[in-house]
């Protein structure tokens, strides 16, 4: 994971009120998928409707990176 992502992970954690807990999800594409820019603002979008249908506050920070084939995957954090 890049260095970004670590930095601005801490900052957010360093703000969020005790209670709350961490989750990783890293995104990649199938060898057959072709990558869209929109995906990852579409995933977020659902993501966020889907955590405040359950009135869950939240935080996120992701970063994108390339693997060794070339294709992006995604490291997403939520606090």
């Amino acid at each position: 994971m890049s260095k970004a992502v670590t930095t601005s992970a801490s900052i957010h954690q360093d703000t969020i009120p005790s209670g709350y807990c961490a989750a990783m999800i890293t995104l990649t594409y199938a060898a057959d998928q072709d990558w869209r820019p929109y995906h990852i603002a579409r995933f977020l979008k659902n993501a966020r409707q889907w955590l405040n249908r359950r009135c869950i506050t939240f935080q996120y920070v992701w970063v994108c990176e390339l693997t060794k084939a070339g294709k992006p995957h995604y490291h997403i954090v939520f606090w």
